[in-house]
């Protein structure tokens, strides 16, 4: 999902997992005509807990809070 959208405060994430598609994309195209296929894993989402871990390094008068 964070390939195809994109969510306060985690852009980075969202950046590189667009990267890593666009550049699957890409090998697909160059490295079809040789026979090589190129496919892309995007699991659905997991509950890693990371979201609420990263709201300990906020203050509690910090701006970003509320995303």
């Amino acid at each position: 999902m964070q390939g195809r959208m994109v969510l306060p405060m985690i852009g980075p994430y969202g950046a590189t997992q667009w990267a890593l598609g666009a550049l699957a994309e890409t090998l697909a195209i160059e490295t079809g005509h040789f026979g090589i296929q190129v496919n892309l894993v995007q699991p659905g989402a997991v509950s890693s807990g990371g979201g609420e871990r990263a709201k300990v390094h906020l203050r509690d008068d910090d701006r970003y809070s509320a995303l």
